[in-house]
């Protein structure tokens, strides 16, 4: 007579008192929190450079309430909670994607470091969650954090603090001034120039100094003169060559925060008028 043993099944691991998880349900937790720290970061980089956030905070905040209370159920209850994860995560990608673009800005921290925290925040929570529904229903679930959970935050925990590493090395040696440069002075601050409007005299090549008091990155094009797009780090100065231009007025704008295609500076976004006279 012989005996045929069972295959075993998923190992399952219970702690006293611990409510079991579906393994990964840290990892997608982990990840609405990096997507609910980047617009507060980004709130904290406003408010250290005296920008405005009014017309956005709400919404940052809304985001971010919202991403830490789906963390919360996430980590502490089962395959619905890991279905909101996705949602919210989906939800909040949509409504602040351009959040991303600051990836392309490594010299400036206010940009790039929200960037990297939503863009790991959403992937990792839309893995970590669609993974965990997956394990639950193998019943693969444990109490306490897995190794490779831990892994996984540990790993991306680095990468933000690397990222953060560099780039506030990045912004501070891009803070470089122009103090010494003549020509027009003008100012960004708060998401708009200093002043509505900027003169050049006509028929000769004109120089605008340009600072960004912000802690975000701009620059500037006048795509009327053939000005391309100069960008300038968060507080440092840019030299902008005018070529010599005839008489007339014309709208400069930050590219990154206007509608270029508005001649209007009052509508455009963040513009002004550049008068040649």
């Amino acid at each position: 007579m012989s005996a045929t043993a069972a295959a075993p099944g998923p190992v399952t691991t219970v702690t006293a008192g611990a409510r079991p998880q579906a393994v990964y349900s840290r990892v997608a937790a982990f990840g609405l929190l990096l997507v609910a720290a980047a617009p507060l970061l980004l709130v904290v980089v406003g408010a250290v450079s005296g920008v405005s956030l009014a017309e956005v905070g709400p919404m940052f905040g809304t985001v971010a309430a919202v991403s830490l209370i789906a963390s919360l159920l996430a980590w502490r209850f089962g395959r619905w909670s890991k279905i909101v994860a996705i949602v919210v995560a989906v939800l909040a990608a949509g409504t602040l994607f351009w959040v991303a673009f600051g990836l392309g800005f490594p010299a400036s921290f206010g940009d790039f470091v929200p960037a990297v925290m939503f863009v790991l925040g959403i992937v990792i929570t839309l893995g970590g969650a669609i993974a965990a529904i997956v394990q639950g229903r193998r019943r693969n679930v444990s109490a306490a954090m897995t190794r490779r959970e831990r892994q996984i935050i540990v790993a991306v925990s680095a990468i933000v603090v690397v990222a953060m590493a560099v780039s506030a090395t990045l912004t501070l040696l891009a803070s470089r001034s122009a103090a010494s440069a003549s020509g027009t002075a003008v100012t960004l601050a708060d998401f708009s120039f200093a002043d509505d409007g900027y003169t050049v005299a006509a028929g000769a090549p004109a120089t605008l100094v340009v600072h960004n008091n912000d802690g975000f990155m701009h620059d500037v094009t006048v795509p009327e003169l053939g000005v391309d797009a100069v960008r300038v780090n968060p507080g440092a100065d840019a030299v902008i060559e005018i070529p010599a231009s005839s008489a007339g007025s014309y709208t400069m704008y930050c590219s990154l925060h206007s509608d270029t295609s508005v001649k209007d500076p009052l509508q455009a976004g963040m513009a002004a008028t550049l008068v040649v006279e």
